[in-house]
């Protein structure tokens, strides 16, 4: 009688084990169909993604950025204003990987509530090799490393550039030329250059002349690339960093220029020219 009590009491345990792997292959094999079909959905995803990149042009990129900005100012020899209201979009069109057109335009109002446009850069750069690229163009000016990397508002929060790197400073705002610039690695360190040929800055001053002699009264140094150059001489300029490590950058940077008024007759160029 226990005998047959033990074999009932094993038949049903087999029974419920039984009844409990059931549900479970079935769980898993749902499981497995959900996971397949989701693979083929995103397979049919990739193959219709192939297929649209194939029937356009890939080798042509297109990209808009941009900033604004609003400033208020308390200067001690006037009045507290919101004196200047800035929106600057920024263009970027690539070619495959080695041509890129670059520019960025500034909308602002004035101090009469007109409206100024501006063209802060535009220029054409081919990237010859990993370490080289050759821009033509206006391009912001890489001497301070201010102008060509710092000078948004977005990044400088103060009302004014450093002394020097304003409009009428002594370092240029931007050049328009040549320029080749890139970077390297320098043993364990990283170094960036810049060099550049351009038409250079010129002098804004009040000429007056009599009896062939002349004399100026000179205002500020016009460093925004142009597309003339008074006296025919080219500026030449540069810069090297070096970067010993993240977050701490050192750099150089020079130029040489010839600087006469746009305003001075021929005649007189040779006379009035100066260099910094």
């Amino acid at each position: 009688m226990n005998m047959k009590k033990s074999k009932l009491k094993c038949c049903l345990l087999a029974l419920s084990v039984t009844a409990a792997i059931v549900p479970a292959a079935v769980y898993a094999d749902n499981q497995t169909d959900n996971l397949r079909q989701q693979v083929d959905d995103l397979q049919n995803q990739v193959d219709r993604l192939e297929n649209t990149a194939a029937e356009r042009n890939t080798d042509s990129s297109f990209h808009m950025a941009g900033y604004g900005s609003v400033e208020y100012a308390d200067p001690d020899s006037g009045n507290a204003a919101f004196n200047k209201v800035l929106v600057a979009p920024i263009i970027h069109y690539n070619y495959q990987d080695w041509l890129m057109f670059e520019t960025e335009f500034e909308l602002s109002n004035t101090a009469d509530g007109g409206t100024e446009l501006a063209l802060e850069y535009a220029s054409i750069n081919l990237f010859l090799n990993d370490y080289v690229a050759l821009g033509a163009g206006k391009f912001l000016s890489p001497i301070g490393q201010f102008r060509q990397n710092l000078h948004p508002s977005w990044i400088n929060k103060a009302v004014s550039a450093p002394a020097g790197f304003g409009h009428g400073g002594a370092a240029p705002l931007s050049e328009t030329g040549l320029q080749l610039r890139g970077g390297f690695p320098l043993g364990e360190m990283r170094a960036n250059y810049a060099i550049y040929v351009g038409n250079g800055p010129t002098l804004a001053a009040a000429v007056e002349g009599q009896g062939g002699d002349y004399e100026l009264a000179i205002e500020e140094v016009e460093t925004e690339g142009r597309t003339s150059d008074p006296d025919g001489k080219k500026s030449f300029g540069g810069r090297l960093g070096l970067l010993p490590f993240p977050g701490l950058e050192i750099g150089i940077s020079a130029i040489i220029s010839n600087i006469i008024s746009s305003e001075l007759p021929k005649t007189a160029s040779r006379s009035a020219t100066s260099s910094v």
